[in-house]
C-alpha cells in the first residue's frame, strides 16, 4: 500500500493498472526535469543517463517514415501496386528471355588486341564471301570445321593389347555405323566442290583388312611400323614405338565441314545462320554417342571427344545441376518454417525470390541493354536463396523481439515503425556489400562474367526492395487485419505475437503533482526501487500514482550475458511494472528466454568486439596492403582447368587426346594466321552494351597501303612462306601457302614466277579457278580477291606449341610477335604491315 502524505493522508489516486508509464506521452516529458516546473509531471530525481538514451533511442526509432507511413495508412494500395509491378515484369520476361547458345568468343576479351585481329580477319572472310559469292551458293561442304574434329577412342582392359582382331571388328563396326548415319554425308568434309562424296576418314581399319588372326595383325602392324612409322603412329598412345608396337588406346577421326544441306535448307555459307549448322553436327554427335555406347564389349571401352561436344556436356552438366535448386529452394523454405515456427513466412519467402528475377531481368534488359543471358546467370539463384532466408530473418525477429517492449507491443504503428526502421537499415547494409561486390564483378572484361555480375546485382537489390515492401505489407494483413477476419469468421486466428497484444486505451491524466519517494527491497546495492504516489494537489499539476517500480541498473554493472546499451535499458524501464521489481533469480529468468545464440551475441559477444574494436581495427588496416600484395603475386594458369570430374568420359578423353595419343599434323597443336591487307577492326561506334553481344563485331578497317602485285612483293611473300618452313616455331614445316602452290603451278606449265605487275591478279583468278589447290585456299578464303582487287592474303602454319594453359600459350605468342614484327621490318612498302 502506497504510504500517505504527511499534508494530506487521504487522496484520489488515478491508477494505471499494470501498464507502462512510458507508453503514454513520453514525448512530452522534459529532457531535463525542472524543480519548480509544475506544467509537466516530474519523472524520476535520479534516472540515469543511460535510462534516458534509451528512451529517447525507442521513441525516435518507433516515429514512422515516409515508407512505413506508407505502407501502415495503404497496405493494400500498395500490394497492389506491387502485385502489378511485378505482374508487368513477368510479361517481360517471358517475352523476351532466352538462354544466349554457347559460344567460346563470348569468353573473348572484346578490347584484347588478339581478339580484335581475329575479329578483323573473321569480318574480312565474311566480305569476300559476300563479294564472290552473293545470293549464290558456296559449294556445300568444302569450308572445312577444324574444331568439329571428332575423335572417337578405344581402350582395351588388357594393357598393350588393343590390336586383337574381334577389337578390330569392334572398332570397324563402329566406324561403318557413323558414316551409315543419315546426317553423316551431309556434313563431311566433301573431296572437292564439285564432288560431294565423303573424304575418307582416318582410320586403322583398312591397314588390316585381311589379318583374320592374331599372329597375322602383328605381322601386319610390324610391316607398316617399318614402312611408314610416321604415319601409322597417330593411330596409338605415346608408348607405341618401334621398339614397343604395343598400345592400350586406339582412335579414328572423323572431319567435317560446311555449308550443308539438313534436307530442309540448303545454307549459302558457312556464317549463313551458322548456329543453325552447328546444332545439327551436334544432333550428329548424339548419334554416334548413341552407336559408341551400344558397341561397347566387355573388352572395349569407347570415348567420343571434340570442341563442339565438349561444350555440349558442359552444358548438359550445368542443367543437371539444377536439379540442386529444388532442394535447395525446399530447403530454404523448410528451415524457415523451423526457424520461424510459421508457414506463412516460407511461403510469402518463396514469392519474393521467385518474383525477384523479373524485376531484375527488367532492369537487366530494358534499362541496361544487355542481351546476353547464359547458364551463369542463373545460378545466381542460388545467391539470392541465402539473401532472401536472412532478410526475413532479421525482419521475423526484430518483430518477435519487438513484443518485449511494451511500450510498441500495444501500438501497432509504433511496433511496426519500430521494426521496419531497425530491419531495413540492418538489411540494407548486408544487401549494399553484396550489390557492391557483384558490380565489381561486372567490370571483368570477361563478357559472360560481366554480364553475370550485372544481374546478380539487379537481383540483390530487386530482393531488398521486394522485402521492405511486399514483405512488410503482408505482415501487415497477417498481424493486423489477418486475426480481425478470422474472429469474425469464429476462428481464433491469434499468433503468440497476437495473444500478447492487447488494445490501446486512451487514459484521461488529471493535472496532479507527482513525487518520488525511494524505497530499497534487494539487497543489490546498484539496483534502485523507485514507486510513484500521488501528493498535495496544486493547480496544474499531475497525480499519477502507477504503484511502479522502475528498476535501473548503471551502466558499469551490466552483466555481459544480458542485452547492452539500449537494448538492456529499454527492457528494464520498459517491461511490465509487476515485474518491475525484479530479483536477481527473474532477471535471469528474462534473459533466458532470448536463445543460446541471441545471448552470446548480444552479450559476450558484443561486449568481446567493443573492448577490442581497435585492436581490429588496426588488424584490418595491416591486412589490406598485405592482401592487395598477395592478390598481385597470384601466377597465371600452369595447367588446363578441369571443368569436369576425373573420371568424366569427356575429362578422360581430353587427356587422352592431349597428352596420351601421338600428334598427327594438327592435333593439339595450335594453328597461326599471317594476314596481310586487314589493318584492325573499329568499334567506336558500337555502344557500351554491344560488347556483350558476340555477333557484334564493329567495322573492318582495310590496310590502304596493301599491294601484293609488284614483283618485289610477290617474291618477298614467297620467301616469307620458306623462312616459315624452316622456323621453330613451325611444326614439321606445316605451312599452307597460296603463292607457293601457285608458284609451283606456273612453273608446271612453264612460266615465270614472279608474275608482271599488270597480270598478276589474272593468273590469280586462273589459278583459283582450274586447281584443286587454288580452289581449296580460295574456299578457305585465303586469297582476298574481290573481282579484280586482291584485299588481302592469309598464310596458315600449324605451330610448334599445344594447346594449354595460359603461362604456356602467351610466350608462344610473344615468340610469333617477334618474328612477325621482324618480318614486316624487312619487307618492303605494301607487305610490311602483316600480323598475326
Amino acid at each position: 500500500m502506497d504510504p500517505p502524505h504527511d499534508d494530506k493522508p487521504s487522496e484520489e489516486v488515478i491508477d494505471f493498472g499494470s501498464e507502462s508509464l512510458s507508453e503514454y506521452n513520453l514525448e512530452n516529458l522534459p529532457e531535463t526535469p525542472g524543480k519548480n516546473d509544475h506544467s509537466k509531471p516530474v519523472y524520476f530525481d535520479n534516472y540515469t543517463t543511460e535510462a534516458d538514451e534509451a528512451l529517447t533511442h525507442i521513441e525516435k526509432e518507433s516515429r514512422s517514415n515516409f515508407a512505413s507511413r506508407t505502407l501502415l495508412r495503404f497496405p493494400g494500395t500498395c500490394c497492389v501496386i506491387i502485385l502489378a509491378l511485378i505482374l508487368f515484369s513477368s510479361y517481360l520476361m517471358i517475352n523476351s528471355v532466352a538462354l544466349t547458345e554457347f559460344s567460346q568468343r563470348q569468353y573473348f576479351v572484346w578490347d584484347d588486341i588478339r581478339v580484335q585481329r581475329n575479329d578483323a580477319i573473321e569480318l574480312a572472310k565474311d566480305e569476300l564471301a559476300g563479294a564472290n559469292f552473293g545470293d549464290d551458293l558456296v559449294p556445300l561442304q568444302v569450308d572445312i570445321q577444324y574444331t568439329w574434329q571428332t575423335f572417337v577412342m578405344y581402350k582395351t582392359n588388357q594393357k598393350g593389347k588393343i590390336l586383337t582382331p574381334s577389337n578390330i571388328n569392334v572398332i570397324a563396326k563402329v566406324e561403318q555405323e557413323i558414316v551409315s548415319l543419315e546426317r553423316y554425308p551431309r556434313i563431311c568434309h566433301a573431296v572437292s566442290s564439285t564432288n560431294s562424296a565423303c573424304r575418307l576418314h582416318d582410320s586403322l581399319v583398312p591397314f588390316f583388312k585381311e589379318a583374320q588372326t592374331q599372329e597375322q595383325v602383328d605381322a601386319t602392324l610390324a610391316a607398316l611400323v617399318n614402312s611408314n612409322y610416321n604415319k601409322i603412329k597417330i593411330f596409338f598412345e605415346t608408348s607405341f614405338t618401334p621398339e614397343n608396337q604395343k598400345s592400350t588406346w586406339a582412335r579414328s577421326n572423323f572431319r567435317f565441314a560446311t555449308p550443308i544441306f539438313d534436307g530442309k535448307k540448303r545454307y549459302k555459307s558457312s556464317e549463313d545462320d551458322f548456329e543453325d549448322q552447328k546444332q545439327y553436327f551436334v544432333d550428329l554427335l548424339y548419334d554416334i554417342e548413341e552407336i559408341t555406347e551400344k558397341s561397347e564389349t566387355e573388352e572395349v571401352e569407347i570415348y567420343l571427344f571434340c570442341l563442339p561436344w565438349w561444350n555440349e556436356q558442359f552444358q548438359q552438366l550445368m542443367l543437371g545441376d539444377f536439379k540442386y535448386v529444388v532442394l535447395s529452394i525446399v530447403f530454404v523454405i523448410v528451415y524457415i518454417s523451423i526457424h520461424t515456427k510459421s508457414i506463412f513466412y516460407p511461403t510469402v519467402a518463396a514469392v519474393e525470390i521467385l518474383a525477384s528475377f523479373p524485376l531484375a531481368y527488367s532492369v537487366y534488359r530494358y534499362a541496361m541493354l544487355v542481351k546476353l543471358f547464359n547458364m551463369m546467370s542463373l545460378l545466381s539463384i542460388f545467391v539470392i536463396l541465402g539473401i532472401a532466408a536472412d532478410d526475413i530473418f532479421v525482419f521475423v525477429d526484430a518483430w518477435n523481439q519487438s513484443a518485449e517492449i511494451p511500450a510498441l507491443r500495444n501500438e501497432f504503428s509504433k511496433r511496426f515503425s519500430y521494426v521496419y526502421r531497425r530491419a531495413s537499415k540492418a538489411m540494407f547494409v548486408t544487401t549494399l556489400t553484396t550489390f557492391c561486390a557483384f558490380l565489381a564483378t561486372s567490370i571483368s572484361d570477361i563478357a559472360p562474367i560481366s554480364a553475370f555480375g550485372l544481374f546478380s546485382a539487379n537481383l540483390v537489390m530487386s530482393n531488398y526492395f521486394l522485402v521492405i515492401t511486399y514483405f512488410p505489407i503482408c505482415l501487415i494483413f497477417k498481424e493486423k487485419y489477418f486475426p480481425t477476419l478470422m474472429a469474425k469468421l469464429g476462428f481464433n486466428a491469434n499468433s503468440p505475437d497476437n495473444k500478447k497484444t492487447q488494445p490501446s486505451q486512451d487514459i484521461e491524466v488529471t493535472p496532479t503533482t507527482t513525487t518520488l519517494t525511494t524505497q530499497p527491497t534487494t539487497n543489490k546495492p546498484a539496483l534502485k526501487e523507485t514507486t510513484l504516489t500521488n501528493t498535495k494537489t496544486q493547480p496544474h499539476e499531475t497525480v499519477i500514482n502507477t504503484r511502479t517500480t522502475a528498476t535501473i541498473e548503471t551502466k558499469s554493472q551490466h552483466n555481459p550475458t544480458d542485452m547492452i546499451g539500449h537494448v538492456e535499458t529499454e527492457r528494464q524501464l520498459m517491461s511490465d511494472p509487476d515485474s518491475q521489481s525484479e530479483t536477481a533469480s527473474e532477471k535471469s529468468n528474462e534473459v533466458a528466454k532470448m536463445s543460446r545464440m541471441e545471448r552470446f551475441f548480444a552479450g559476450r559477444m558484443t561486449d568481446f568486439l567493443i573492448r577490442t574494436r581497435w585492436f581490429f581495427v588496426v588488424l584490418f588496416v595491416l591486412w589490406v596492403p598485405v592482401g592487395l600484395y598477395l592478390a598481385t603475386e597470384i601466377p597465371p594458369l600452369s595447367e588446363l582447368e578441369r571443368w569436369f570430374p576425373k573420371d568424366h568420359d569427356i575429362e578422360i578423353a581430353i587427356d587422352q587426346h592431349f597428352t596420351g595419343f601421338h600428334q598427327g599434323e594438327e592435333d593439339g597443336k595450335i594453328p597461326v594466321e599471317i594476314v596481310f591487307g586487314v589493318k584492325g577492326v573499329d568499334r567506336s561506334q558500337l555502344a557500351t552494351e554491344d560488347r556483350y553481344n558476340p555477333e557484334e563485331l564493329g567495322e573492318l578497317q582495310w590496310d590502304p597501303e596493301f599491294d601484293l602485285t609488284p614483283e618485289e612483293n610477290q617474291q618477298r611473300l614467297d620467301d616469307l612462306c620458306t623462312e616459315m618452313e624452316a622456323s621453330a616455331l613451325v611444326k614439321d614445316s606445316f605451312v599452307q601457302c597460296w603463292i607457293s602452290d601457285m608458284k609451283d603451278w606456273l612453273k608446271g606449265r612453264n612460266e615465270e614466277f614472279p608474275v608482271r605487275q599488270e597480270q598478276f591478279v589474272s593468273k590469280i583468278r586462273e589459278f583459283v579457278s582450274t586447281t584443286p589447290k587454288g580452289e581449296d585456299h580460295m574456299v578457305k578464303r585465303r586469297i582476298g580477291l574481290f573481282g579484280n582487287d586482291l584485299r588481302f592474303a592469309i598464310l596458315r602454319a600449324i605451330s610448334n606449341g599445344d594447346f594449354g594453359a595460359y603461362s604456356e600459350t602467351y610466350p608462344l605468342w610473344q615468340n610469333w610477335e617477334k618474328w612477325m614484327k621482324d618480318s614486316n621490318h624487312r619487307s618492303p612498302i605494301g607487305l610490311n604491315k602483316g600480323f598475326q
